[in-house]
């Protein structure tokens, strides 16, 4: 049993890379290249006031130029998934060239206490990819890294779809964050799934898993059918995550995409909030915080 509960922050750093195969004309003025760079510096910001660190899953295509990118796909392109994924970038690329690459952020993470590790290098779900596709993937993954000078050992997958978990190793992952904690009942539609889930304000913490972080839940992303679950009921679940993880000892682990807090003001100040929450049990010495290095 541990001494003390243990809280984790991560983040799916992808841009516009996470909506490749998806409508994203609603986000095409908002997702800037700007607006990007700012809402880090603005949760770096909260975190360092906090006294807080973070795991950052990014995707390596991110961290380079168009032109990196383009050299480097070529291979890519000759697997039928990787082809078709990077076909649709293309197209939504040459629309709207806003969002996808940002190797500048590179800057703000210079020195950095928090954990970075990988997104996938271009967001692609990897339960679509075949073991040699999913090989090629997280090879260039391993180089850009290197090339980057940056020591990574952990895995966010891509939509949370985990596969090809036995060749992690061979990349110098070591582990990998699991499914979220989310409701998850196959017969109902995906939104009803999430509201109902997003009402529950019995969320517990979790334990450590083998090789995997627990998957923790997603913070609240006041967007859409979304808006209508009250904020008092969301900084309730959370109070309560946090407070279960502090007199069970066990884990409490909240993501969330950077970007929801550029589309949602309210989100923005909800995790503002939670960081300070965090930061006072922190002192209160009822909870540490942690990476995902630092688990396994």
């Amino acid at each position: 049993m541990e001494k003390i509960g243990k809280v984790l922050i991560s983040f799916d750093c992808e841009g516009k890379w996470g909506m490749i195969d998806e409508r994203q004309s609603w986000i095409d003025n908002k997702l800037t290249d700007k607006n990007l760079y700012h809402i880090y510096e603005f949760i770096l910001d909260i975190l360092e006031k906090n006294n807080l660190r973070a795991t950052f899953g990014f995707v390596g295509a991110m961290l380079e130029s168009e032109t990196e990118f383009r050299d480097k796909v070529k291979k890519l392109r000759q697997g039928t998934s990787h082809k078709i994924w990077i076909e649709e970038f293309y197209k939504k690329y040459e629309n709207n060239s806003e969002g996808y690459f940002l190797p500048e952020l590179m800057k703000l993470f210079k020195d950095s206490r928090h954990e970075l590790a990988t997104h996938g290098y271009c967001h692609i779900p990897f339960d679509r990819l075949s073991e040699e596709e999913a090989i090629e993937e997280l090879s260039l993954v391993k180089s850009q890294m290197s090339n980057l000078g940056i020591s990574y050992s952990s895995i966010i997958y891509p939509r949370n779809k985990i596969s090809h978990t036995r060749i992690l190793s061979r990349s110098g992952i070591a582990r990998y964050r699991d499914f979220p904690n989310h409701l998850n009942i196959n017969f109902i539609p995906k939104k009803i799934n999430s509201l109902i889930d997003s009402l529950n304000v019995y969320k517990q913490a979790e334990n450590l898993n083998k090789n995997s972080v627990p998957g923790g839940i997603m913070v609240h992303w006041f967007y859409g059918y979304r808006k209508m679950i009250p904020s008092s009921i969301i900084y309730k679940k959370y109070d309560n995550l946090l407070q279960d993880a502090a007199e069970n000892k066990k884990m409490a682990h909240l993501w969330l995409h950077p970007h929801n807090l550029i589309t949602s003001r309210q989100s923005k100040i909800l995790f503002r909030d939670l960081c300070k929450n965090i930061g006072e049990m922190m002192k209160n010495e009822k909870l540490v915080n942690v990476t995902f290095n630092e688990l396994i």
